[in-house]
This record gives C-alpha cells, structure tokens and sequence, in this order.
C-alpha cells in the first residue's frame, strides 16, 4: 500500500500519468501480480473518495472504435475514426478534448470478432439505418469514454438522434449480462464513481433467448452453462436493478432453468442475414418503438 501511495505521490508532484500498468512495472518484484495494484489503486481512490483520474491514474487504453467520429486531443491531433477501417484504439479520456459525433446511434459490442466482422461489411454505413459508431470492448473499454461520448453534440441531420441512442450487444450469458449492468447501472468495485460514469440510457439491443425460438433443433447454438455462469447468473438476480430489465431477468431465470446460454456467433448461425441482418432488424425495432 504505501509503495502505491509513494508512486501515487510522485506523480501527483510531477504532474505525470501513469496507467495502472505503469505502476506495476515499476515495482513489479514487489507487487507480484497486477491485481495486486489494481485494487490497491481503487481503495486508494475509494478512501480518499476521489476518482482515479483525480490520481492520475488511468486506466490502460481498451477497446476499439470505428464510424462516424472524430477525436479531437489536447495535443491537436485530430483523429477521424472513419479513416481506421479495423478500428482505432480507444485513448485515454483525459488525453481528449472534444468529441464529434456524425452518426445516428452508437453501437457497443461485446465480442471483437464480431466488431472487425461488422467493420468489413461496412456497417457503421449501412444505407438503411444510418450511420453508427461502433465500439468493442477489450475486454472493457473505459466508461469515462462512453460516459463522454453520450454527453457529446451529434452532427446528425436524423429526427431519431435528438440525442444519441447507445445501443449495446452482448452474448445471451451472465458474463454478458454483467457487462452490460457495469455500463448501465455501474461497478460495486468502483462504487464511488458511479454516479459519472454509469450510462441509464443504454438500452440492450441483443442477444435474446426468444431469437432462437423457432430454430430448427431449438437447441442449436446453445452451450451449456458452467457452476461459475450459474453462481453468476444467482448473483445477479440478487441486484435490484433487474426489476427494470425484466427481459434480460426472464432470460436469466431461463437459463438457469434449462442450462444452457448462447454467444453472438450462434445468433449469426441462426439468422439468415447474419449478424448484419440481425442488427438491422433489432434497430428498426427500436426506432419504431
């Protein structure tokens, strides 16, 4: 703790960030494992009841982006998310100074594999639903990224984007599910923080049990679940806040019950139109709603 804390110090006095890697290697015999100071960092940061960027301590750059933004840095830089076709990396919130925004939802996935399969298809301009933002998470990309990103001003001309939507898909799995509470609803790690990083508006676009009803084997694309998914799945049917996704709990309660879960890939298998076509469908619904 106080090797955290004398790191922490330093940085602070020389006004430098570091990333909680940084940290670690520059003690790594002492700390042993990065868990070791990643939770050190956060007791550090929930005791002093501060955020870690109050620290100047970053989380390392996860996740990609595509699509209709612009990322305009404090250096100048000025990155224009469309010219990456495989995705940029996302960088670290306190380097950013504005966002722009030219596309009609923002797109959040769970899988990079399914991000880089949309990426080559295009999707993020697909002429029938607009222009989008993709996002993937690896494995979690920072909050303070889509928390920025969600209070930005979109250049869209579209009537559906007073402001933009966040759409988010994951896999129909606890895994999945707590991914996607931690966006919306926040970490119980993170507590403290919370209230600027948690996104209410985003709104779970797939994967849904119901997708498979109707498939031919009903079962195929299913796996079955493992005693870490169903203590996972146990636990988050403890939290309150799935009183208002009653979906995702009836899904839960559906996977429990007949153990078994399903990924993104599944759900390309199963429709005809693939995951693109999937999508399409999920988000007129969404527009119609």
């Amino acid at each position: 703790m106080l090797r955290v804390l004398q790191l922490i110090h330093e940085g602070l006095v020389k006004n430098e960030k570091s990333t909680k890697r940084d940290l670690y290697y520059k003690d790594a015999k002492l700390f042993r494992s990065q868990s070791v100071v990643d939770e050190l960092v956060d007791d550090i940061a929930f005791t002093f009841s501060v955020a870690r960027s109050a620290l100047n301590v970053t989380a390392a750059s996860k996740g990609l982006v595509a699509g209709g933004l612009t990322i305009h840095k404090k250096n100048g830089a000025i990155d224009d998310c469309s010219d990456f076709p495989e995705g940029l990396l996302i960088p670290n919130v306190a380097d950013i100074k504005t966002l722009e925004i030219n596309a009609d939802y923002v797109l959040v996935i769970e899988k990079e594999a399914s991000f880089q399969s949309l990426c080559l298809e295009r999707f993020h301009s697909h002429p029938e639903i607009g222009n989008a933002i993709l996002i993937t998470l690896r494995p979690i990309p920072t909050r303070e990224f889509l928390r920025l990103l969600a209070n930005s001003t979109t250049l869209s001309q579209s009537a559906y984007t007073r402001s933009t939507p966040i759409f988010c898909l994951v896999d129909n799995d606890p895994h999945g599910f707590e991914i996607f509470s931690t966006y919306k609803f926040g970490s119980k790690s993170l507590a403290h923080e919370n209230r600027n990083l948690t996104l209410p508006s985003l709104q779970w676009i797939g994967v849904f049990a119901k997708d498979f009803d109707g498939v031919k084997n009903g079962l195929d694309g299913y796996m079955p679940l493992t005693i870490r998914d169903r203590q996972k799945a146990t636990s988050l049917l403890q939290n309150s806040w799935l009183d208002g996704e009653i979906e995702m709990k009836s899904d839960l309660c559906r996977m429990l019950f007949v153990g078994m879960k399903a990924e993104i890939q599944a759900m390309c298998e199963a429709n005809k139109g693939g995951l693109v076509g999937y999508l399409v469908d999920k988000i007129r619904e969404k527009r119609e709603m």
